[in-house]
């Protein structure tokens, strides 16, 4: 609640000062910090504005498209959050955002593992993909997290041993980068 104060209060002083572009960012903030909290439909609008205002980079567009779709899984909105990360997935890919890159592949790739979803050998390769393109990017958490997803999806799939490596790896890997 302390980030959402804060991020609130700069917003109301960039607002005040005329700053558009930093409240724009500040939306963004509140947003992404309303759906950590598990607030996700109080994010939503936030999330939205700063997407459709055009002030964003590239990179905080990819980035917060990949929030935006966090927001929606949790409300039932599977097709609209895959919309928004096809979105992120496209932008980071034009432009070399190789770790949002990696954490929208992996965002999609764990939408097919969500209760009612299904399972395909393209989540598998959008997985795999995400794991690579992390380890391209050195981002060691989502590489672990893309590893511990994988060994998700094999345990769905009734390969018990592979998991369990899977679950292994990412566990060593998280233990080396301190999470």
């Amino acid at each position: 609640d302390i980030a959402l104060r804060t991020y609130r209060d700069a917003l109301e002083l960039a607002t005040e000062l005329g700053d558009q572009d930093q409240s724009i960012v500040l939306r963004a903030n509140i947003g992404e910090t309303l759906a950590n909290i598990g607030r996700f439909m109080e994010a939503e609008p936030y999330l939205r504005e700063a997407i459709d205002s055009g002030r964003l980079s590239h990179l905080n567009q990819a980035i917060t498209l990949k929030e935006l779709a966090g927001a929606l899984v949790p409300q039932g909105r599977t097709e609209e959050a895959r919309a928004a990360l096809a979105r992120s997935i496209a932008l980071s890919r034009e432009n070399g955002f190789l770790q949002a890159l990696a954490m929208a592949l992996d965002a999609l790739g764990t939408l097919d593992l969500e209760p009612g979803g299904r399972i395909t050998e393209e989540t598998r390769a959008t997985l795999e993909e995400a794991r690579a393109v992390a380890r391209q990017a050195r981002d060691r958490a989502t590489e672990a997290r893309s590893i511990l997803d994988l060994g998700r999806l094999r345990l769905a799939g009734g390969e018990g041993r592979k998991a369990l490596a899977l679950f292994d790896e990412a566990l060593e890997l998280s233990r080396t980068i301190g999470t």
